[in-house]
Parts: C-alpha cells; sequence; structure tokens
C-alpha cells in the first residue's frame, strides 16, 4: 500500500510537469504571436504614413521618421511636385517578414524579427527626362521591374506588460529618399514650339479679323510634347465676358493642336480672347485679338 502511494505520489508529479511544461509552450506561442502581429501591424503603418499609429507602439517617438514621410501636413515646406514624386516611389513600397527568423525570449518578454522591405529602383529613370506632371514620373515607375532592398531587424520589449518596438529609428531608412532627384519642366509652353492665329477672315499685316464667324488658333507641339496625351478646354471671351467654352478635349500624341471657334452669326466687333486651359485650370495658351465689321 505504502509502494502504491509512492507510485501515485510520483505520477501527480510527472502530470503536474507536463501541465506546466504545456503551458509554458503556449505562453511561447501566444508571445511569438503577438510579436509576428505587431510587426505586421507596424510594416503596415509604416506604409501607409501612419506615424501616430507607430509611435503609439515604440518606447520612442520617431519624429525623423514624421519629416521623411512624403506627407501633406506642410504643403508649403515642398514643391507640390516633388512631393508627389515621393508619394509615388512610397506607394510602390512593399514587405515581407521573415518567421524563421524571429528570436524570442518570453520570460524576459523581448525579442527579434527580420523584416525585408523592397520600392522600385527609380536610380535609372528620375533624370532620364524633364517630367511634365507627377502622373508621367508615376508612369514610368509603374514600368521599371528593378527594386531596392531595405533588410531591417525589429528589436521588441515588454514594458508594462505591453510589447514594444525599441528601434524604430531603423525604419527611417526605408523612406529616405534623399537621392531622389527628379526633374520637371518649367512649363507646358517647354513643349510648344509656335503657336499663331488662322483662318480665311484673318489678315495677318495687322493681326486682326475682319467679318469673320471663326477664330483659329494653331498650337505646334515639339518633339517632346508629342509623346503625351494633351487634356484641354478652350474658352472664348469678348472683351473678358466668357462668351463659350468648350469640353474637356483629350488628343493622343498630337503634333499640333487646331482650336476653331465657330459661331452662327458674324461676330460683333471688339477684343476677343481666346484662352485654353490644362485639367489644372492653368492657362496654355493665351491670345487676345481685334475683330471689325467692315
Amino acid at each position: 500500500m505504502k509502494k502504491r502511494s509512492v507510485i501515485s505520489v510520483l505520477m501527480l508529479g510527472c502530470m503536474a510537469f507536463e501541465l506546466c511544461a504545456c503551458a509554458k509552450k503556449i505562453d511561447e506561442d501566444e508571445f511569438n504571436d503577438s510579436v509576428i502581429d505587431l510587426t505586421e501591424e507596424i510594416c503596415d503603418a509604416l506604409l501607409g504614413l501612419d506615424c501616430d499609429a507607430i509611435d503609439e507602439v515604440s518606447t520612442h517617438p520617431n519624429r525623423k521618421l514624421r519629416e521623411l514621410m512624403p506627407l501633406n501636413e506642410d504643403p508649403d515646406s515642398d514643391d507640390s511636385r516633388v512631393l508627389a514624386s515621393k508619394q509615388a516611389v512610397a506607394a510602390t513600397i512593399d514587405y515581407e517578414i521573415d518567421e524563421d527568423s524571429l528570436d524570442s525570449d518570453p520570460k524576459e518578454g523581448t525579442a527579434s524579427i527580420d523584416v525585408e522591405f523592397t520600392y522600385t529602383d527609380y536610380s535609372d529613370i528620375q533624370d532620364a527626362i524633364d517630367y511634365v506632371s507627377p502622373r508621367e514620373f508615376e508612369n514610368a515607375l509603374d514600368d521599371v521591374d528593378d527594386i531596392k532592398k531595405i533588410n531591417i531587424t525589429l528589436e521588441f520589449e515588454t514594458e508594462e506588460e505591453e510589447l514594444k518596438l525599441t528601434n524604430a529609428t531603423e525604419l527611417d531608412q526605408v523612406y529616405d529618399f534623399d537621392d531622389l532627384n527628379v526633374t520637371y519642366i518649367d512649363s507646358i509652353f517647354d513643349l510648344v514650339d509656335e503657336t499663331y492665329l488662322l483662318g480665311a477672315a484673318y489678315n495677318a499685316d495687322d493681326e486682326s479679323y475682319y467679318n469673320t464667324t471663326t477664330l483659329e488658333m494653331m498650337i505646334v507641339i515639339n518633339e517632346r510634347g508629342q509623346n503625351l496625351a494633351w487634356t484641354y478646354k478652350y474658352k472664348v471671351c469678348r472683351d473678358w465676358e466668357q462668351i463659350y467654352i468648350s469640353d474637356w478635349i483629350t488628343e493622343q500624341s498630337p503634333s499640333e493642336i487646331h482650336v476653331v471657334y465657330q459661331s452662327d452669326t458674324v461676330l460683333e466687333p471688339g477684343n476677343y480672347q481666346l484662352l485654353v486651359y490644362e485639367p489644372d485650370n492653368v492657362t496654355i495658351i493665351g491670345f487676345e485679338v481685334d475683330v471689325y465689321a467692315t
């Protein structure tokens, strides 16, 4: 009977040890899962330009990261086209978490894990040409297959029972686009070789129209401009009072743009303005011309 009691005690001891080991294993799995989940949360916040979310799970706020991210908080701090270029590159950022690299100590509440960030390598296209717009640069990015890789080991520790990122400053390098130097044309006029008025009722000698129902303008596009799609509208005014505005017109790779305003009756005498606008409602080309009736 005594022997049986000893055996029973030993069996209970073994069961207790197994239960403790099992509980420890569950705690370790939960801790590792929490590290991976937090890593994914941080990476998603990084791609989403959400500095606040990263600061909330970090031991210290990262002010430099906020400065590096292409945010719209201070539109006067950067040329809008430069900012848009950085945003285009930022939109290509992706990441992959190497779960096999996870090194954790649940008892100490510490862990580290490797993450590889990638984004489109813009080095070969940023100064290839003077871009017309950020959209053109973004389209050029879409055609690039090469990528840049940044490998970062994120480190964590438990602080007041919450897992925190301890080396948030390592994330700065993901948005370190200091070598990004996209150049843009100064004006849409850089894409135009020549502009002139024309038409049967146009007198080139005094640059006026006589007894006309039509105003015509020709915009001759240079070789660089012929690689683009042109979207524009035009407006006709008499003494700066609008009398007509067109719908938006798109022409793909034109060598010239022929703007024609046709009236049902002979135009009243006066000073007329023929104005062509781009989608941002910025005037591309404008002419003033006198119209006479004889």
